[in-house]
């Protein structure tokens, strides 16, 4: 009969030693295919320490290997990064865009506050701002496409 001991089945049969051309192929495609990548995603997880480690190591490999990010892209996680990755990418323009438009604002205000400094000590005459609607846009575009 079958015995408990430590855990284990006494008797029970046991799975056969692996042969040795059976773990020369395991170390072949350990060292061939697993351990380069396995250690750059090793090497670079001790350099970033992220937490959590997971999504870190998924994007690492997606970035890093193109055929994880296709393999990735097909998955619904794979296909919520790259939304978010867009989204991240369009919150930064935004700022950017933000940004110069507020260094624009300020550099109107210079060229106002600098109107008078024209040849002689004369005023520079400055164009009024043109101000331009929604309404006038749409109007003109429609008119433009009504032509064609």
């Amino acid at each position: 009969g079958l015995r408990a001991r430590g855990g284990a089945l006494v008797g029970a049969a046991s799975p056969p030693p692996p042969s040795a051309a059976m773990s020369h192929e395991h170390q072949v495609y350990i060292e061939q295919k697993a351990s380069p990548i396995v250690d750059e995603l090793v090497t670079a997880c001790v350099l970033e320490k992220p937490d959590p480690l997971v999504p870190f190591m998924v994007r690492w490999l997606a970035k890093n290997h193109p055929s994880a990010q296709d393999y990735l892209d097909t998955m619904s996680v794979g296909q919520a990064e790259r939304l978010r990755q867009e989204v991240a990418s369009m919150q930064q323009e935004l700022a950017e865009m933000k940004e110069r438009l507020e260094r624009g604002k300020l550099g109107d205000a210079a060229v106002q506050d600098g109107a008078e400094d024209g040849a002689g000590g004369r005023p520079v005459a400055s164009a009024p701002a043109l101000e331009v609607s929604e309404e006038d846009i749409e109007s003109y575009t429609a008119d433009e496409f009504d032509d064609e």
